[in-house]
């Protein structure tokens, strides 16, 4: 029967080592396997199972372990705090930008929705007879896509902690000024 083989990254993963631990209490590896992801990379590091299992049992590697693991937590719960932080940075940097929806005459937005509508869209064409519900939805994306400076301000977002609910902060807090600049558009 043979011993069973841990590699490294097991260790590491599921029995909470670290690098510095298998070097300093394992040592060199019992046996060395081609890299199965990469045949360049490194020779995956194995380990017998019944040497680990000895490690583990003196106090001195039960020590090790639990000042990893206790590290290991308080380096999330430091980077969950920090994320959160951020976050919460960005939300009230979008809450805080000015919105100012132009006040014009709703008849030309609509006029000028159905000329952006046309534009991008070949197979359907919108015009003043349209569904009425269609032409408020895209007279609102009109003046949010054209009249503001949103798709500005969503690709500053991009790669920010948060951008998700930043993102729909922000199309809420234009589209109730668009709603309160142009009722007839609810």
């Amino acid at each position: 029967m043979s011993i069973p083989l841990i590699p490294v990254s097991a260790l590491k993963q599921e029995r909470g080592w670290t690098d510095t631990m298998v070097q300093k209490f394992l040592g060199d590896p019992d046996q060395l396997k081609p890299n199965p992801n990469y045949r360049s990379g490194p020779k995956m590091r194995l380990y017998g199972l019944d040497r680990i299992e000895a490690a583990e049992s003196t106090e001195l590697v039960r020590e090790a372990l639990s000042k990893a693991r206790a590290s290991r937590s308080k380096r999330s719960s430091s980077a969950s705090e920090c994320h959160n932080r951020n976050r919460q940075s960005l939300l009230q940097a979008v809450a805080s930008i000015p919105i100012e929806i132009p006040n014009t005459n709703l008849n030309e937005l609509m006029d000028a929705a159905i000329q952006q509508y046309n534009r991008r869209n070949i197979e359907k064409v919108a015009d003043k007879d349209s569904e009425p519900s269609f032409l408020r939805r895209i007279t609102c994306n009109y003046i949010r896509h054209e009249l503001i400076d949103y798709d500005i301000i969503c690709h500053a977002l991009r790669g920010q902690i948060g951008r998700q609910d930043a993102y729909f902060l922000l199309k809420d807090r234009i589209m109730e000024s668009i709603y309160s600049t142009y009722p007839e558009l609810l």
